[in-house]
């Protein structure tokens, strides 16, 4: 009787294990995306918060500070693609 149970309770673990994988597998896009987000508001919380502490609202503090970091990431992509696209014209030549 208790290694029919014992049996049982594996093949139950077995398939929850099976079915989590599963639901990871099937929604890894979206949880990519959540992380990268978490990884976002998580980095850029501090900034926000110091301007907050100053007297600005922390909408306007919000937007102010989306709007430094896509602009670093616009300049530093910008930069980073003009020196690709030297390096493949200098290979291809």
């Amino acid at each position: 009787m208790f290694a029919a149970r014992t049996a049982a309770n594996g093949s139950g673990c077995g398939l929850a294990v099976a079915a989590a994988t599963v639901a990871v597998y099937t929604t890894r896009a979206l949880l990519i995306r959540v992380l990268i987000a978490l990884f976002i508001a998580v980095s850029l919380d501090p900034a926000v918060r110091m301007l907050t502490r100053r007297g600005m609202r922390r909408g306007l503090a919000v937007l102010i500070i989306f709007l430094i970091a896509g602009g670093l990431t616009a300049a530093f992509s910008g930069g980073f693609s003009a020196t690709v696209s030297v390096m493949v014209v200098s290979s291809v030549m």
